[in-house]
């Protein structure tokens, strides 16, 4: 199946592609006119980021708590971080 004029992307990172989706991949994406927002999940600890198409260029912010909710207007909805990371037991950080 093929997608066409894709308004968000939505990744989840793994250890073996963080740098790639947050550089190569992402200057890919910015570079598509019709992506209006590219989030990036973080499946190692709470970490939202989303990038969003704005007219002085691409605005990011990160949501890192499990009550923050990331805004997607480009769906009209927004996403809970407690639904995205629902039943996930994190490590205790190294004392």
């Amino acid at each position: 199946m093929e997608l066409v004029n894709p308004i968000l992307v939505i990744e989840v990172t793994s250890p073996s592609t963080m740098d790639i989706d947050r550089g190569e991949k992402m200057d890919l994406y910015f570079e598509v006119p019709s992506i209006q927002a590219y989030l990036i999940i973080d499946q190692h600890r709470v970490c939202a980021e989303l990038s969003i198409r704005a007219d002085a260029g691409w605005q990011t912010t990160s949501n890192e708590d499990l009550d923050d909710v990331v805004p997607l207007e480009v769906l009209n909805c927004k996403l809970p971080l407690t639904q995205v990371y629902r039943g996930i037991q994190f490590e205790a950080p190294p004392d």
